[in-house]
């Protein structure tokens, strides 16, 4: 996702059941990319 810095409130009234912890930050290597998509597919 692009600008999260930008507008967190708005995305926090949009996603209420979504935890921060599954928007990933850029810059992002590969390898945390893949770990993170597999995290979350389990």
């Amino acid at each position: 996702m692009s600008a999260l810095a930008v507008n967190v409130r708005a995305l926090r009234d949009v996603y209420r059941n979504v935890g921060f912890g599954c928007f990933i930050e850029k810059p992002v290597s590969i390898e945390y990319l893949i770990n993170r998509l597999s995290a979350e597919l389990d």
